[in-house]
């Protein structure tokens, strides 16, 4: 959880994206997230027009997956 909000602040310093969103609520009850899941929450998050959701959310998958593979928990992820 803590990793991801390391990520999630990146996203806010390099693009902006600086919407509250945390690694507990994307991990919550052991949950698993996937490249795609995480990039959905951050856009739904931002609440970006749904043009622009199509440009970013690319990108922001291809953050996730860089650092974590296509998917991370807490029992995978380690330190």
């Amino acid at each position: 959880m803590e990793d991801l909000d390391v990520l999630l602040g990146d996203l806010c310093i390099i693009w902006g994206f600086c919407n509250g969103l945390t690694g507990w609520e994307l991990m919550q009850k052991g949950q698993t997230t996937t490249c795609e899941n995480f990039a959905r929450a951050v856009l739904t998050a931002e609440g970006l027009p749904s043009h622009e959701n199509e440009s970013w959310f690319p990108k922001i998958k291809s953050v996730f997956t860089d650092r974590y593979g296509a998917t991370v928990s807490e029992s995978t992820f380690c330190v």
